[in-house]
């Protein structure tokens, strides 16, 4: 791992940015991590929060295009328990908290600003990928998402939006796909949806905020049929919870037939590892959904050594 800490960033190159109009000012950069391969960074930013909460924003090349990974609260209401940002911690008179604010539009596009001034595009990287999968839940913040997804379409050539979501307000969420549906945004947008279980009572014990997963998927093929994009139901395997043969016969009941989505297999990113199914068994699983027809894909963290994976970003690190 390499770590340096920012002490004055106007005193280094600066390189040239799009005007980006109205950007708040109290993000503050105050360390960049790189991992230990060099393929994945990871800016941390102050806020002038009371908390002296902290930010992380990601930054990797991936199958030439740039890809930024941002954001959109500091901490998270979710309580997902495969993700280290929803953590809570100790605020007034011991009180605890997962959530201490929504991001503003502005600080979103900061995190951008900040990202690319440090590294910006290779000239061989053809676009940049916004994957709003950062610290937060986007749906619970998603008037400041929906107007900062204008703006970097307004300025951004050559990119896309990707969005994770545990399927927090499904209606907003269809009310988001029929806006795409409207061409109100400038740039292509794709949604993944945290599915990482084949029943409610596994579902709740995962994602205690979700949403029933019947009705999770059906909006999730709904989606894809307005928006006209392939849907991604997130699935981090979880030893001894949700990656038994019965999850996969669940798995195979929820989703045949489906139209539009595709079920991404991933391992859980966790350093005791006593709960991680071995790659071996993760191959299997995904093997014997396709034995049953579905249609599956493979997602691999980067930037694990560093803090870096999916559900890896800690506030007040």
């Amino acid at each position: 791992m390499v770590e340096r800490k920012i002490s004055n960033l106007s005193a280094g190159v600066r390189f040239p940015l799009p005007a980006l109009m109205m950007l708040d000012k109290s993000l503050v950069i105050s360390k960049i991590i790189s991992s230990g391969d060099g393929n994945f960074k990871k800016i941390v930013q102050n806020t002038n929060d009371k908390y002296l909460s902290k930010i992380e924003t990601g930054r990797f090349e991936l199958d030439g295009e740039s890809h930024i990974c941002i954001s959109t609260q500091i901490g998270c209401n979710m309580a997902c328990i495969f993700c280290n940002s929803t953590k809570p911690i100790v605020v007034d008179n011991n009180k605890e908290v997962r959530l201490i604010r929504n991001l503003n539009s502005g600080e979103i596009l900061k995190q951008i600003e900040n990202v690319i001034e440090i590294f910006p595009k290779p000239e061989k990287s053809y676009g940049f990928v916004f994957s709003f999968m950062g610290m937060g839940e986007p749906f619970d913040n998603i008037e400041s998402v929906k107007d900062s997804i204008v703006k970097i379409g307004n300025i951004y050539q050559n990119s896309r939006i990707s969005i994770s979501t545990i399927g927090f307000n499904l209606n907003e969420i269809l009310n988001f796909a029929n806006e795409i549906k409207s061409n109100l945004y400038n740039l292509p947008i794709k949604l993944h949806f945290s599915l990482h279980a084949s029943n409610d009572d596994i579902r709740y014990k995962i994602m205690p905020n979700s949403s029933p997963i019947i009705k999770t998927i059906e909006v999730a093929e709904k989606f894809s049929y307005l928006t006209k994009t392939v849907v991604k139901l997130n699935y981090v395997l979880i030893k001894g919870i949700n990656d038994s043969k019965n999850d996969i016969v669940r798995l195979s009941s929820l989703l045949k037939g489906r139209n539009g989505l595709v079920l991404k297999i991933s391992e859980l990113n966790s350093k005791d590892k006593k709960n991680c199914v071995s790659r071996k068994n993760a191959d299997i699983f995904e093997l014997r959904l396709r034995e049953f027809g579905l249609n599956t894909c493979r997602f691999f963290s980067l930037g694990i050594d560093i803090d870096g994976g999916c559900g890896e970003f800690i506030k007040n690190n």
